[in-house]
Parts: structure tokens; C-alpha cells; sequence
């Protein structure tokens, strides 16, 4: 694989790396949810 992907978000192009991609994903995460994959040890 390559150092980043092409991402197509709303209209726009996102080039982010896979770990990129899930940390901005972590980040829109719901609180709650968030805490949950704390504690259930997924983050």
C-alpha cells in the first residue's frame, strides 16, 4: 500500500494516511462511545 488514500468526504478529497483516517474517526466519535471503547480496551 501507499503512504496515504484518497478519502471522498461530502465533496471534498481527504488524502490521509489509514491511521489518519481512524484517528479522525476516534475523534468524531460521541463521548459516550468513545468512553465505551475505553473501557472495553478497543482504543
Amino acid at each position: 500500500m501507499g503512504e496515504g488514500r484518497t478519502v471522498y468526504e461530502g465533496l471534498g478529497k481527504i488524502k490521509a494516511t489509514p491511521e489518519q483516517m481512524a484517528e479522525s474517526l476516534v475523534d468524531a466519535m460521541p463521548a459516550e462511545l468513545k468512553e465505551l471503547f475505553q473501557k472495553l480496551e478497543l482504543l
